[in-house]
């Protein structure tokens, strides 16, 4: 028997490979059939669109999600949690927020939704970081460093309050902080708390620390190397990475390495459309110039 295009949609909604499912989900969203209880088929294809990076598919799924989805229920829960993270990866920032806020209210009343906690607090704090609203961040990396259950979660939440708590200006708490999370193995974490090192070393005037802990994380970089479609997994961070690396570089006098590194910041970003990126690096850039370049007198 010949399976309508329907029925087809209906057996690869529950597919292993996120893939098939999104494309499933984006599918039924046509067809107006969103399961039971209802959302459920929006749900699981937002899960797969950020399983595989497909921030865009994430946001539009999360928003029809809601529009059927029975408030105070699990799935609607789940899909506010879900929405704010997609959001807050995806640049909607005020959109993260918004919905990361209304899951937090509800989880309030509603213990069940509890597991979701650190995802709404990461997805709030990483909007407000992107916002410079680093002050308004900090509690929500230190709520999202406390909740999450997965270790590496926890790690990377704990970095992401130091990179807060520093750039609020709050830099000994910062350094207190990173103190907790020196002995992790999992590569992307290593790469995480070196670099978030570096940041921290640099806000404290120690540039050649700075430097030197900006090496550990390219080395663990370089070791770990993988390839996507869009190119390197590791070049967005290694382009944060070196926008402040740069900063540290020009302070010891290595002025070649720091116009370097700000150049490559600036064409990965781009490349990348990490607009926010971009700006600084072109306005470090034009710093530099206007300091008097490579060969330039300090």
């Amino acid at each position: 028997m010949v399976q309508t295009d329907r029925e087809r949609l209906l057996t690869d909604i529950h597919s292993e490979d996120h893939a098939t499912a999104l494309e499933a989900a984006r599918g039924l969203l046509k067809h107006g059939d969103f399961g039971m209880p209802a959302g459920t088929y929006l749900l699981t294809g937002a899960k797969a669109a950020l399983h595989l990076g497909r921030l865009a598919d994430a946001v539009v799924l999360t928003y029809h999600g809601l529009k059927v989805a029975q408030p105070n229920t699990v799935v609607w829960a789940e899909m506010l949690a879900n929405r704010a993270v997609a959001c807050s990866r995806h640049g909607f920032y005020y959109d993260a927020i918004a919905a990361g806020q209304q899951f937090l209210a509800a989880a309030e009343a509603f213990p069940e939704f509890a597991k979701w906690r650190p995802w709404a607090h990461h997805a709030i704090g990483l909007s407000h970081d992107r916002l410079h609203e680093y002050g308004q961040a900090v509690p929500h990396h230190r709520q999202a460093a406390e909740t999450y259950s997965d270790p590496a979660s926890r790690v990377n939440s704990t970095c992401d309050l130091v990179y807060s708590l520093t750039l609020s200006g709050e830099v000994d708490q910062a350094d207190q902080a990173l103190s907790q999370v020196q002995d992790v193995q999992e590569p992307l974490a290593r790469f995480v708390v070196h670099a978030t090192t570096a940041l921290v070393r640099y806000h404290q005037g120690r540039h050649v620390e700075a430097m030197l802990a900006g090496n550990r994380a390219e080395a663990v970089a370089n070791e770990n190397q993988a390839e996507t479609a869009e190119g390197s997994v590791w070049e967005l961070p290694l382009a944060e990475l070196r926008y402040w690396v740069s900063h540290a570089a020009w302070e010891t006098g290595d002025r070649y390495r720091a116009a370097a590194l700000a150049w490559w910041t600036a064409i990965i970003a781009d490349k990348r459309r990490h607009y926010r990126l971009l700006d600084a690096a072109n306005e470090w850039l034009a710093e530099i110039v206007k300091k008097g370049g490579v060969l330039g007198d300090a």
